[in-house]
This record gives structure tokens, sequence and C-alpha cells, in this order.
């Protein structure tokens, strides 16, 4: 009988167990297809099939939302450049936030406003 157990609990066995893999996202996607690979009985020879075609290989994006999802619930799973990533990250937002804060908007401040007052 095969088992399947959750991305999520998958991830955090592998943070658990190899430190090299805290700050490195890309093994763990490689760990984590390597396992599914496995149980699945696939082939490296259909591995791009598998992921791309297929797509029976968990979505590498989802595999990096969860592995950033279990170290920001258990701070024992961080590596070394958590802290460093977490500031860029924030840096990040804040300056696209300041430099295109009005980039989204359709209408300029003067329109919004007469059409805020439009009788429909």
């Amino acid at each position: 009988m095969e088992t399947k157990i959750s991305t999520l609990k998958l991830i955090y066995n592998i943070l658990s167990t190899r430190q090299e893999t805290k700050d490195d996202w890309l093994l763990t996607i490689k760990i984590v297809h390597d396992y599914e690979m496995v149980n699945a009985g696939i082939k490296n020879s259909e591995y791009y099939e598998s992921l791309f075609e297929k797509r029976i290989l968990t979505n590498l994006h989802s595999i990096i939302r969860d592995w950033r999802k279990v170290q920001q619930d258990n701070e024992h799973l961080r590596g070394d450049k958590w802290e460093e990533r977490q500031k860029c990250s924030n840096n990040y937002k804040q300056e696209y936030t300041k430099n295109n804060q009005y980039e989204y908007s359709l209408f300029s401040k003067d329109d919004l406003e007469s059409m805020a007052k439009m009788d429909l």
C-alpha cells in the first residue's frame, strides 16, 4: 500500500533532517521530486514529461511556497540566510509600493473625484 504524505509534511521532514536544505529551495525541490518519482515508479528519463506534460509531480512553485511556509511557522527550520531573505523581500515590497502607488489606477485623482459626484 502506497502512503502519500502531504508536501508540507515532506518538506518539514526534509528540513528537519537535511541542514543544507534550509537555505536551498532548489535542493528541496530535487528531494521532493525524487521522493515522488520513487513512489510513482517514474524513471529519471521520464522526469520532464512527468513534471511538465503529465503534471504528476508537484508544481515547483507549490514546493517553494510550502518551503517558505514551513520555515515561517517553524523557527528551528530556518537557515542562516532566512533573516536576510526577509529583509530583501520587505525592502522590495516597500520600494515597489513607493514607486508604483498610482500605477494601477486607470483614472487620475481628479477624474475619480468627478466620477464620484456623478449621478448614475
